[in-house]
C-alpha cells in the first residue's frame, strides 16, 4: 500500500461468548486540532448508550465513550505517527444476551456505563509511552482495542 493510504474491509465477527466482550473502533485519526474540537464538544466525558435487538434475537446494550491519548509509533511503517501525537478514539462495548434478565433488560444501564469507564479512565489523557501496560509495546488502535476488550472481559 502506498504511503498515507488506507483500506476499509468488512469482516463478519462471531458473537462474543461467555466472559468475552466485543469492542469496535468506530473511528480514529491523527490530526492537529480534531482532538481539541471533540474535547470542547464534551470529549471523553460524553457517552452514548444504545440498545438494539439483532435479527438473531440476541439482545444488546452498547455503551460508547470517547477518550484521548498521546503516543508515538516508533517504526517506519507508521510514517508521521513516528512522532509524538494526540489521537481521539471512540470505544464501543456491547453486552449481549439471548434472554433478558429478571428485570427484562440486558444489564442495568448505569452498571454498563461504568465498565468501559473504569478501563478508559486509566487511558484517557495519558501518554501511552509512559503507561505501564504498554511499556515496550506498540500502541496501535488494534492494540488498544485488544487491551480494552481483555480488560472489559476480565
Amino acid at each position: 500500500m502506498p504511503p498515507e493510504r488506507g483500506e476499509l474491509r468488512c469482516e463478519k465477527l462471531p458473537a462474543p461468548g461467555p466472559g468475552e466482550a466485543l469492542v469496535r473502533t468506530l473511528d480514529s485519526g491523527i490530526s492537529k486540532g480534531a482532538e481539541l474540537v471533540v474535547h470542547r464538544a464534551g470529549g471523553p466525558a460524553r457517552s452514548h448508550l444504545r440498545t438494539e435487538v439483532t435479527r438473531q434475537h440476541v439482545f444488546s446494550l452498547t455503551v460508547r465513550r470517547h477518550f484521548m491519548i498521546a503516543h508515538s509509533l516508533p517504526r517506519e511503517a507508521f510514517g508521521p505517527a513516528l512522532r509524538m501525537h494526540g489521537a481521539t478514539f471512540v470505544a464501543e462495548v456491547s453486552f449481549r444476551r439471548r434472554e433478558l434478565n429478571a428485570d427484562v433488560i440486558v444489564l442495568d444501564i448505569g452498571e454498563a456505563g461504568t465498565v468501559p469507564g473504569s478501563v478508559l479512565d486509566g487511558l484517557n489523557d495519558k501518554n501511552l509511552g509512559e503507561h505501564p501496560d504498554f511499556a515496550g509495546k506498540l500502541s496501535t488502535r488494534e492494540a488498544l482495542a485488544r487491551y480494552i476488550a481483555e480488560a472489559v472481559a476480565a
